[in-house]
């Protein structure tokens, strides 16, 4: 007989009758009980508070009594395998960050509860409920029973392998419902993914380096990896007001602020674009009475830390340096972002605060005077400054009927920053297209679309593309036809990011070709992006509307619809087969896009 099992029963049965009754401890229970964790196979890129509780059904109580255990010593074997529960779900890998049990942010809440009872045999009882901690929404239940076979001399094994075998199958069915979206917490789909967060660091990186037109395309990028993620349209929006585009800066902020109502930052940097703006009284609303240090924060090794100072603000006259860590605002001890903004935040501008902060191994206190965002001049970039200059000059003299002086300046302002400027290629490309001039209308359109920020503003320009290609018969490019050909056959190899790229390249190219929408649909909801699939499948429906697949596509739509939770009533659901991308497509004609307007002042970001 094993000894363990040898000494489980000598515990359980033969203690207790030479001693009268015995309290065991849960740590005694917990070294007996411990069993082996099984690894998830990829890690979720979230943040999750793990809680169990385990507990015994009234006849399972009733025969622990009738073996002469105390009250405590049943709560401490509650208290064991509750223990053992949370420990294994940490252990398995399957969050890339595991919360504290008193933390207050975090992205998900797996609760779980497990239960033995004994109808007739001994079993166990498994329920895992996720959480949103935001909205307290259970976003899935997970339930699964198992017996333990009626013998004492094999409970303990039994019951370890059937805790092991029941929460590493609950792990597994939660992450295939997370890879496919049926998993919808408030934080996490506002939470930058690996990838969103790559591209905003090249955004930065190539911005110090003075790559201007590589920061605005990792931006783009950001903002299209997850279109939920307020941080990528505030970076955008800072950017912007560097080029002197504050209309634009302020388009593309309140883009996200539709859905982030509460977002401060997405509010700060509107203020900041109103200020550039000269607009006074818009800017006050924003930003007045808001206390503004120069410290620039993030997190690492769970403490706040300062990431850089910008020159001449109270945090850099203070002695603020890069990567010190901040510990106390004004006594009240920081452990986060948010908690840290807001607290200086909370101080009137002209007044100063105490920070305590720690720098290497000392600890030591700075003051800091609080400015103001209101007296705070942004750094901007003089020639795209010059180019925005002459696009309003350019739109002044449009509404004056003026349209080949016009032209000159939206050219000039095209030219003097190659693809950084998108509304002056846009509103060159206007005048172009009403003179008749449709091959270099083309040209500037394409240009302004590789350039807009916005996906609503890259999609209507695509559409005037298209129709102007099609209008004049203009071949889809050699290269552009290789990379849709490319991408056709890594979609088949199941080289999924591979086939997205090159669909992307071939569209940026020749937005005409409309088949490059439907495959590229179909490869985004292969790789679990529902909200990119949805847009190009749509994108295709409409230029496409007579397409011999149409209705397949008006399906998929729907499936996609509900998947997101869109539709009325809709919640998420398993996903259904999906269809093969297609070498070829036999597509009818577009359907024409909207006639221009007759000026080219419609504001563009």
């Amino acid at each position: 007989m094993d000894r363990k099992v040898i000494k489980i029963f000598f515990l359980f049965i033969l203690l207790p009758a030479l001693c009268g009754c015995i309290t065991i401890s849960a740590e005694q229970y917990k070294g007996t009980m411990k069993f082996d964790t099984i690894q998830s196979q990829t890690a979720i890129d979230a943040t999750a508070r793990i809680q169990a509780k385990h507990s015994l059904a009234p006849e399972v109580v009733t025969i622990w009594k009738n073996w002469l255990n105390t009250d405590e010593t049943i709560a401490n074997w509650q208290k064991a395998i509750s223990e053992l529960e949370v420990e294994d779900m940490k252990k398995s890998g399957l969050f890339t960050k595991i919360a504290g049990q008193d933390a207050a942010d975090y992205d998900f809440l797996v609760a779980i509860e497990s239960m033995e009872s004994k109808p007739s045999e001994h079993q166990i009882k498994v329920t895992m409920q996720v959480i949103d901690p935001r909205t307290n929404e259970a976003l899935t239940t997970y339930t699964k029973e198992s017996g333990l076979g009626t013998s004492m001399m094999n409970f303990s094994s039994n019951l370890k392998e059937s805790l092991k075998h029941i929460l590493a199958d609950m792990r597994s069915k939660l992450l295939a419902d997370y890879n496919e979206g049926r998993l919808r917490a408030t934080a996490v789909s506002k939470k930058p993914s690996k990838t969103t967060i790559q591209y905003l660091e090249q955004a930065s990186a190539a911005q110090k380096e003075g790559n201007y037109v590589a920061a605005l395309s990792a931006l783009r990028a950001a903002i299209r990896s997850n279109p939920q993620y307020p941080g990528s349209y505030r970076q955008a929006s800072e950017f912007l007001i560097f080029l002197c585009d504050s209309d634009g800066a302020i388009r593309v902020a309140e883009e996200s602020l539709k859905d982030n109502a509460d977002d401060r930052d997405l509010k700060d940097v509107i203020g900041s674009a109103y200020n550039q703006k000269g607009d006074a009284n818009k800017a006050r609303e924003y930003l007045g009475g808001i206390g503004f240090t120069g410290m620039v924060l993030e997190v690492k090794d769970s403490k706040v830390s300062v990431r850089s100072v910008l020159a001449g603000e109270g945090a850099q006259k203070a002695g603020i340096e890069p990567n010190d860590m901040i510990l106390e605002v004004a006594g009240t001890p920081v452990n986060s972002i948010h908690q840290t903004v807001s607290l200086l935040r909370s101080i009137e501008p002209g007044k100063t605060v105490p920070l305590k902060i720690q720098r290497g191994q000392e600890t030591m206190e700075k003051t800091v005077t609080i400015g103001s965002l209101l007296d705070r001049k942004s750094a901007t970039y003089p020639n795209a400054c010059n180019a925005q200059r002459l696009n309003r000059e350019g739109i002044a003299l449009v509404r004056e009927q003026q349209r080949g002086p016009a032209l000159a300046k939206f050219e000039e302002a095209a030219r003097s920053t190659p693809n950084l400027i998108p509304k002056a290629d846009y509103n060159a490309a206007l005048i172009l297209e009403q003179s008749g001039r449709q091959k270099d209308a083309l040209a500037h359109y394409l240009a302004a679309m590789k350039s807009f920020l916005l996906v609503s503003d890259e999609e209507e320009t695509s559409a005037k593309v298209i129709v102007i290609a099609q209008r004049s018969n203009t071949p889809v490019p050699e290269s552009a036809d290789r990379k849709y050909r490319i991408g056709i056959l890594r979609a088949q190899q199941k080289r999924y990011k591979e086939a997205i790229q090159e669909f992307e390249a071939a569209l940026s190219e020749a937005p005409w070709l409309v088949d490059a929408y439907y495959n590229l649909g179909l490869v985004y909801d292969f790789s679990g992006e529902y909200q990119n699939a949805l847009r190009s499948l749509r994108t295709f429906m409409k230029l496409a509307p007579n397409a011999p697949n149409i209705g397949a596509v008006k399906t998929k739509i729907v499936e996609l619809e509900d998947r997101l939770g869109l539709l009325e009533g809709s919640k998420p659901g398993p996903s259904q087969p999906q269809a093969q991308p297609q070498t070829t497509g036999s597509v009818s004609q577009p359907e024409p896009a909207k006639q221009p307007q007759s000026a080219p002042a419609k504001k563009k970001q």
